[in-house]
């Protein structure tokens, strides 16, 4: 039951400084983009960090749903324990 707390704090952790990260990163991005012939490695920087955006956010979807299933996991197991000490 340690090891599962130990592990779920970890993802915890971790999945907040991803989150961090995303954040960080949103604040670059651009809302308009006028692209012209000077415009255009703007634009490709643009491109490059929306990419990067996307996969933090599929990193940020699966640490949501691992914490989650780890928090169930550690409740079910409480309730069992305290369901078998009766």
């Amino acid at each position: 039951m340690v090891v599962l707390l130990i592990v779920f704090g970890a993802v915890v952790v971790l999945l907040i400084f991803v989150m961090i990260y995303r954040g960080t990163l949103e604040i670059h991005e651009e809302d308009r983009l006028f692209i012209d012939a000077v415009a255009q490695s703007m634009a490709n920087e643009q491109s490059h960090l929306i990419a990067r955006i996307e996969k933090v956010t599929l990193l940020v979807k699966i640490l949501y749903w691992l914490s989650g299933l780890l928090f169930v996991v550690i409740v079910g197991l409480w309730i069992w324990q305290v369901l078998r000490a009766f």
